[in-house]
């Protein structure tokens, strides 16, 4: 008992120092997810690496992962208005939240022995009014928390475990194989249907619209499209089989896309996902390039100039 009480002050006790040094290594190995704070810096989840990258200048840091540690399978990132970093943790079932600098500061999903989601996937923050839109994907639910954790709302017919149905009164909409979602300017937009159909709500979850979109993907690579809206309720989608960003306006029209297969900028190898700020800055996690590229959007009709991050 003394020994494994040992462990896990070590443990928690290395939970809260983070990695600030990076060295010479290469620092990202296959970005999947990608936000951004209020200071500039880049959080991007990073399966393939184990950790979580908080990258700016000379405040970097990694948030490491694995089996023995606080945090340990990442997934969608979010940061909310304080710069908190807000992380899914698929294997865990929880979003495990940092300060600004890497410390921890609660497990968002825990109950006891007992966890509220099955595997959380994407998640999403509205800054401005404070809440949490998170995916669990294998139940098809889309639930809507406040920053402490409390469940406000919960979407979705729901199916497995029904710890969740307890948790708040649901509303009912066919979700089925949700794997992305993102706060906009006024609205949120998931995409489910094995990536294949766009649902568009308000921010209290009420359905607005929805429309199908071309997929060219399976469902093992279901999880891995990006998605993204800007300031004028464009969506954005990234897509593997195509190696480039779909754009589709308001109403769901395809109005053009960019990006080739390639290394070079404005070249993608599986952008698996992608992030727009309020300024219409768009990140994507170019994931088979190990990087992330930055592109400003101009206004409608969307106009591209890209930076080879």
């Amino acid at each position: 008992m003394k020994t494994a009480k040992r462990r896990l002050f070590l443990a928690a006790l290395r939970d809260q120092i983070v990695t600030v040094a990076y060295g010479r290594e290469k620092t990202l190995l296959g970005p999947r997810h990608v936000t951004a704070d209020s200071q500039g810096r880049m959080i991007i989840s990073d399966p393939d690496a184990h950790a979580v990258h908080v990258l700016g200048g000379d405040n970097s840091f990694r948030i490491a992962a694995g089996p023995d540690r606080r945090l340990h399978q990442p997934d969608g990132v979010a940061v909310d208005a304080q710069d908190n970093i807000y992380i899914a943790d698929a294997d865990r079932g929880v979003v495990v939240v940092y300060d600004r600098n890497g410390i921890f500061l609660q497990d968002i999903g825990k109950l006891g022995d007992e966890t509220l989601f099955h595997s959380p996937t994407s998640i999403a923050i509205d800054r401005k009014n404070g809440r949490l839109y998170l995916l669990d994907m294998p139940r098809e639910v889309l639930f809507m928390l406040d920053l402490q954790g409390k469940v406000l709302k919960r979407v979705g017919r729901g199916r497995g475990r029904t710890i969740g149905r307890l948790a708040s009164p649901a509303s009912p909409l066919d979700l089925h194989n949700p794997t992305e979602i993102v706060v906009g300017k006024d609205r949120l937009a998931v995409l489910d249907s094995t990536g294949s159909r766009i649902l568009v709500l308000d921010l209290e979850c009420n359905l607005l619209q929805q429309f199908n979109i071309r997929n060219l993907t399976g469902r093992e690579t279901a999880d891995e499209i990006g998605l993204g809206m800007d300031s004028d309720d464009n969506v954005y989608v990234s897509n593997l089989g195509e190696f480039a960003i779909r754009i589709y306006d308001p109403a769901g029209h395809l109005t053009g896309s960019f990006g080739k297969a390639g290394p070079g900028a404005g070249e993608f190898n599986a952008p698996s996902g992608l992030w727009i700020d309020l300024t219409n800055k768009m990140y994507v996690a170019d994931t088979n390039n190990s990087r992330v590229q930055m592109f400003q959007l101009t206004p409608s009709p969307p106009k591209l100039s890209a930076v080879n991050q």
